[in-house]
């Protein structure tokens, strides 16, 4: 003869129960409820609203009194959505993590949040399937917690219970861990008066809803990371200040950003099935029946040739510089392209990202300060005034032709060196302590004086050293300027 076991029969067999009304429900109703879940998981609405009508489903499918639904939110598994629970339980039981007098949460050894009560088991697998009122999946249910409570103790039941279910007069109680892999993601919750009210076939169907259930959230929350990755992206895309294009391996246009139709003057939906000469108003992009890339001039362009070569190779490409002929409001000009390119594969089909930086304004005006470096430098290059200026009190700046042809050097033997690697030590020694006075007191002097130049003869020259000076900074640099004042020579071997 088997051994009695000291635990109540969870099915009421043993009483005879006659309340077990979800027991007998025939398989039909199991697949309509399971095509119905998975009609409300394939649905793209709300998560409130899927799990709104599970708690429903439920409800109406076990016809138990109060259904719920807890979802993970942070380290707690509040209730997400409920039906036929009291509002003090709603209140009381909503939140499962235990916390000290300070409101601080409680955890164990490894750092977990301590979740109470037998919700709080199933959600952290505190469970023991040799025990009939848990299951080999990690579910608990019972026909009485009245005989439970009597019959168990807390380490049976693996924790401390608050026995709140009980105490509001419910005697059937199932709960099922909603999971996908090994996250916890729920829990599906069932309460009852009536005694009870499970089947063992009824539990399993349970725990297979759940499962259906853990699949849909762990899809709907990868299709909601992705939704916000391509918002991201997208974002990111439309407010880069580069105009960004995605073309495809014949070069039209996929997609393109704002600043790419400001760039082009048209509506980015304009812009696209279009290739790039087109988009940028290139004046050879008709030059050939087949459009831009086939005329004579294209395989020259720097931008064809770039994209052309990601496509090929795979590699990216860093603001390579591009000059295209445009026609603008009427106007034919050149303009002045960075291209940077970056090779991408959509659904296994290669695309390059390819950003397009306007410089044409900043080539401009470095051609204008070029020129107008060079129309200075031949200016102080052709008067016969010595120009330099000192970058400190013994460094040599920049000097003009006639104070090279004075020293008998070439300009770049003086330029940027030390007065003694230029000077005799004598005057190398007067002029870098004039220099230091003039740094510190930031005033100009006026000075004549009589120097030697390359071929030893003495000169008398009027010199003049005029700081330029910052407020913040001070004295930066020595401007100064040398002018013959007596034009009879003495040698230096008399």
């Amino acid at each position: 003869m088997a051994p009695q076991s000291r635990f109540p029969d969870q099915s009421g067999k043993e009483n005879g129960s006659d309340a077990r009304l979800c027991a007998d429900l025939a398989p039909e109703t199991e697949r309509e409820t399971v095509l119905d879940l998975l009609r409300f998981m394939n649905r793209d609405d709300g998560l409130h609203d899927l799990i709104r009508d599970v708690t429903v489903l439920l409800r109406n499918w076990t016809e138990c009194e109060a259904v719920g639904v807890r979802l993970r939110d942070g380290e707690d598994f509040p209730y997400f959505e409920t039906r036929g629970f009291p509002e003090v339980h709603l209140r009381l039981e909503s939140r499962l993590c235990a916390v000290n007098e300070e409101g601080e949460i409680l955890r164990d050894s490894a750092g977990n949040p301590v979740l109470e009560c037998m919700c709080g088991n199933i959600l952290c697998g505190r469970f023991d399937p040799s025990l009939p009122f848990f299951t080999e999946s990690g579910s608990f249910w019972t026909g009485s917690t009245s005989e439970l409570l009597a019959s168990t103790s807390e380490t049976d039941r693996q924790a401390r219970t608050r026995n709140r279910c009980h105490g509001e007069g419910y005697e059937s109680v199932l709960l099922a861990p909603v999971r996908h892999g090994s996250r916890t993601l729920g829990l599906l919750q069932l309460n009852d008066s009536r005694k009870h009210l499970f089947s063992p076939e009824l539990v399993a169907t349970v725990e297979r809803l759940a499962a259906h259930l853990g699949i849909g959230l762990a899809q709907r929350e990868q299709a909601r990371r992705l939704r916000d990755r391509e918002e991201e992206l997208a974002a990111i895309y439309s407010h880069i200040p580069q105009a960004a294009f995605l073309v495809g391996q014949e070069r039209r246009v996929r997609s393109a950003n704002s600043a790419a139709a400001a760039m082009a003057s048209l509506p980015a939906e304009e812009l696209l099935g279009k290739r790039g000469g087109e988009v940028l108003g290139c004046l050879h992009h008709l030059d050939d029946p087949r459009g831009c890339g086939f005329g004579p001039e294209c395989e020259k362009c720097a931008i064809r040739n770039t994209v052309l070569a990601t496509f090929r190779t795979g590699e990216s490409s860093f603001q390579v510089e591009a000059e295209l002929s445009v026609m603008r409001a009427g106007v034919r000009q050149v303009v002045t392209l960075l291209v940077s390119t970056s090779l991408l594969h959509i659904k296994d089909v290669p695309h390059v990202l390819v950003t397009l930086e306007d410089i044409s304004g900043r080539k401009r005006m470095e051609r204008a300060l070029a020129r107008r470096e060079k129309e200075l430098e031949l200016v102080l290059d052709t008067i016969p005034v010595q120009v330099c200026y000192f970058v400190d009190a013994e460094t040599y700046g920049t000097v003009n032709q006639a104070h090279a042809d004075f020293m008998g050097k070439p300009k770049i033997e003086i330029e940027y060196n030390r007065l003694e690697d230029v000077l005799s030590p004598d005057i190398a020694f007067a002029c870098r302590e004039e220099n230091k006075k003039i740094f510190s007191l930031g005033r100009t002097k006026h000075t004549s004086t009589w120097l030697p130049d390359h071929q030893g003869r003495w000169r008398m020259l009027a010199v003049s050293k005029t700081p330029c000076t910052d407020k913040a900074k001070g004295t930066e640099y020595i401007v100064c300027s040398c002018q013959e004042t007596n034009l009879h020579l003495t040698s230096n071997t008399g």
